[in-house]
């Protein structure tokens, strides 16, 4: 039966829980003695699938045996950081770039890897079961591949690094634990002064281009549709760098070195160049591959030409990344951003229901506890909740214009309202905001196991004066 279009328009939105066996079109017929009008809206629905990918990408550059942040909470400079005393990054504790003694920095003034360290594994602790969790460190200073060892970016063969921990390939909790408890022995297993033949050692610069390619390449990711979703996080505190093909090379200012002191770029006029470009076109292409990268930039001391995170060529540089990534960071709905020491507004930023991208897509953390709220913002964007409840907005207040289409084994059947055995309808009252549907058992289980031959849509008919 086909309606007139002033009578009535059909809308169709398909929810697939794993592989959509095809969406047919069905026309509505008028419910009368309805004459009211209802509010037209196309909404688009997403199912909870499998549990997601979600490899963390490390930087274990040298730069990660810095302090995390040089400032107390007052703001004042924090003299532990500063062993030497003349309170200049000459005398920072944890440079390795000084010709004298190198001094380790302490509890009093953590390094940069002694906060990932301890607010990763508070992390994996409490959430090991939200993803399937691999990690890939970078560099990895064993691979000479041809170019300088400090450069080395993770590689597939015997004794180069590679993945360090893979995605795990189930999705049963034990597994999943499991998997987590491995990253976080692996973090907590790196050294900061050492042997500099020590695998697991920080050191090195920032090869991030040729990391992110690598891990895309090799990381056991599903990008079948409508299965899992696929998230790359890096965690990082420096600028890109380590490509040994770049021009124009130093001291052309397009080259960007990533240090200051003249004398240590001149001395490595291409590897020192600031390799954002290239950074970003790997994660762009990630995410055409349908693997979304969410960047983290952390640490208040960014050393060398770069600026801080919230100016210059660092934050230049993560916001093209971040945007490449294709990881939406979402902010209030005025658009406002979160300020740096409001630790809820920070860790809500991200949830599902603001409205507004970020004007900055990457997360700028410069305390441990923002660290913490970046880990749990991302979180809250990837846990996966009830498959059996839909929620909506704004859909019609009567539900005799709401129709539930399962698709079971290539048989359609239409269940319009009321059916009881199939699914029941939350509606808001007098057109309010939320409305959901809630699949009933048998149902329920069988959308829960997220087989392949099953799919569901929700249809709304809306009638048009």
């Amino acid at each position: 039966m086909t309606l007139k279009p002033s009578l009535l328009v059909a809308l169709s939105l398909c929810v697939s829980i794993a592989v959509v066996v095809g969406c047919q079109t069905y026309d509505f017929a008028p419910v009368q003695p309805l004459a009211i009008t209802q509010a037209t809206t196309v909404l688009t629905i997403n199912a909870v699938a499998a549990k997601p990918n979600l490899m963390f990408l490390v930087d274990r550059s040298g730069s990660m045996t810095l302090p995390f942040n040089t400032k107390q909470e007052d703001g004042t400079t924090n003299s532990f950081c500063f062993p030497g005393d003349s309170g200049t990054a000459a005398d920072v504790c944890g440079n390795q770039s000084v010709t004298t003694t190198k001094i380790q920095c302490t509890a009093q003034c953590p390094s940069r890897w002694d906060t990932l360290s301890s607010t990763t594994g508070n992390f994996l602790t409490s959430n090991g079961t939200v993803a399937r969790m691999g990690l890939t460190f970078f560099p990895h200073t064993e691979n000479v591949a041809g170019i300088s060892s400090a450069c080395g970016a993770p590689a597939s063969g015997a004794g180069m690094g590679g993945i360090d921990v893979p995605l795990a390939t189930d999705d049963a909790a034990s597994v999943l634990v499991a998997n987590a408890t491995l990253i976080q022995n692996k973090i907590q297993g790196v050294i900061q002064f050492g042997n500099s033949s020590n695998a697991s050692r920080v050191a090195g610069g920032t090869p991030t281009a040729e990391s992110v390619n690598f891990v895309v390449n090799a990381g056991g990711w599903d990008t079948s549709p409508n299965h899992r979703e696929n998230l790359i996080v890096l965690l990082t505190d420096g600028l890109p760098n380590c490509n040994s093909k770049f021009q124009p090379k130093y001291p052309d200012p397009a080259c960007g070195c990533v240090e200051s002191d003249p004398n240590v770029c001149n001395a490595n006029p291409v590897l020192l160049c600031n390799d954002f470009g290239n950074a970003t076109t790997a994660i762009g292409g990630a995410a055409a591959k349908g693997i979304n990268t969410v960047v983290v930039g952390y640490g208040s001391l960014q050393g060398g030409a770069g600026g801080d995170l919230l100016s210059g060529a660092a934050a230049t540089s993560l916001q093209s990344m971040a945007v490449a990534g294709g990881f939406q960071r979402r902010c209030y709905t005025d658009g406002g951003e979160c300020a740096t020491t409001d630790l809820s507004c920070f860790e809500a930023s991200i949830l599902k229901d603001k409205s507004n991208s970020c004007p900055r897509q990457f997360f700028a953390v410069q305390t441990q506890d923002q660290l913490a709220a970046a880990l749990k913002a991302i979180t809250a964007a990837i846990v996966t909740g009830d498959p059996c409840q839909v929620t909506f907005d704004n859909l019609p207040s009567d539900p005799r214009l709401v129709s539930v289409v399962i698709t079971d084994n290539n048989v359609i059947t239409s269940y319009p309202y009321p059916s009881p055995t199939v699914w029941a309808y939350a509606g808001a009252a007098n057109g309010g905001a939320a409305s959901s549907i809630n699949f009933v058992e048998p149902l329920c289980s069988k959308i829960k196991s997220r087989v392949d031959t099953i799919s569901y849509e929700v249809r709304v008919a809306t009638l048009i004066k």
